[in-house]
């Protein structure tokens, strides 16, 4: 996988979303040349669905330096990235500024391991319907962010960490918020 053009495509995909949101991009056009020493953190933003000004806020840096920290190598200071990374679950800021994407190869032991992770999981969630209403009446939109990373593990291409790590979190929440309303619903029939 060539490693530049993942990068590029994930930054791509970042100013085009932000500018069909309706948020804008606050750093260079679409197609200009993407270069950073973070390249995790674009990841992160691509998969969790965050925007940019969210990611800043966590970071505590304005939207225009979080942008040229993903696309001009802008650097972050210590604290912005302790803080960054206390929002992130489970991963630490030595994943999150590190310069190399971290990428999930399905050739690879640990790759074929977090395939039938995910792949297990998908098993388990397979009947659920998309999307999943919660107590409250929220929806949760799942099947489409995560089937494109699971076809791609199938089909022996890799993927980003970060897009595996939110696939398996949202399957992961699906299936909570299914086995809310089961022990709700024995609650109530047992009160």
């Amino acid at each position: 996988m060539n490693e530049e053009f993942t990068y590029q495509r994930i930054v791509d995909y970042l100013r085009r979303i932000h500018i069909l949101g309706g948020y804008g991009w606050p750093g260079n056009p679409i197609g200009s040349k993407a270069e950073t020493f973070y390249p995790n953190i674009a990841a992160e933003l691509k998969a969790s669905g965050n925007w940019v000004p969210t990611m800043a806020e966590f970071a505590n840096v304005s939207a225009e330096i979080m942008a040229a920290t993903l696309e001009s190598k802008e650097k972050l200071s210590d604290v912005e990235k302790r803080s960054l990374s206390k929002h992130w679950e489970r991963r630490g800021p030595g994943y999150l500024t590190s310069p190399k994407l971290q990428i999930i190869d399905p050739a690879t032991n640990k790759g074929k391991r977090r395939k039938r992770e995910l792949a297990s999981l998908m098993e388990d969630a397979v009947n659920l319907p998309d999307p999943v209403v919660d107590k409250y009446g929220l929806k949760t939109y799942w099947r489409a962010k995560v089937k494109p990373v699971c076809d791609a593990l199938a089909a022996g291409k890799a993927v980003t960490f970060a897009d595996w790590w939110w696939s398996c979190r949202r399957i992961c929440e699906v299936l909570d918020i299914e086995k809310a309303k089961e022990t709700t619903s024995r609650t109530i029939r047992i009160s």
